[in-house]
């Protein structure tokens, strides 16, 4: 859908059309500023020649005009750069707003490794390394030991109990 707006701000100056078809709208003139205007916005032939007093054979043969279907492209062309300019200020717009959440929850975040409240100082330092990709450590009180080994540690004690047995 146009946006009225956008189809004013595009430019009515008249084109001259050189060809071979002499008979052949030279020139747009007011109302053919109209029809291109009322075409823009989706209308028919018919309303456009109701609306402004016309046959739809005449506006069939305007339309069909050589100048007419260039000022129609130039038109249509300006207004999808305006609305692509549009959609990049918008992008840009989200991102800088996504940035500036971001950049506020985190500063809450680490506003809060300095509380005076050790639950609230514990709760953003656990935040803070888990998106830091850290896993989060919990204190654990047993009377057994655990212990995380790889393969790597699996041959050296393998290796330490042979040694041990001989």
């Amino acid at each position: 859908m146009l946006i009225h707006s956008q189809v004013e701000d595009l430019d009515t100056r008249g084109l001259q059309f050189i060809g071979d078809n002499m008979n052949s709208i030279q020139q747009l003139n007011p109302r053919h500023h109209k029809m291109l205007e009322f075409n823009m916005r989706g209308w028919t032939n018919k309303q456009i020649a109701d609306h402004l007093g016309m046959t739809q054979q005449n506006v069939s043969v305007v339309m069909r005009s050589p100048s007419f279907q260039h000022e129609l492209s130039m038109r249509r062309a300006k207004l999808e750069e305006m609305s692509n300019q549009s959609i990049v200020s918008s992008d840009q717009e989200v991102t800088d707003s996504i940035r500036a959440g971001a950049k506020a929850a985190v500063e809450r975040i680490l506003s809060g490794i300095d509380s005076v409240d050790e639950n609230v100082a514990i709760r953003s330092s656990e935040s803070i390394l888990d998106r830091a990709g850290f896993p989060k450590v919990s204190k654990v009180e047993s009377k057994s030991l655990s212990v995380v080994m790889n393969a790597e540690d699996l041959v050296k004690l393998k290796e330490a109990m042979l040694l041990d047995k001989d």
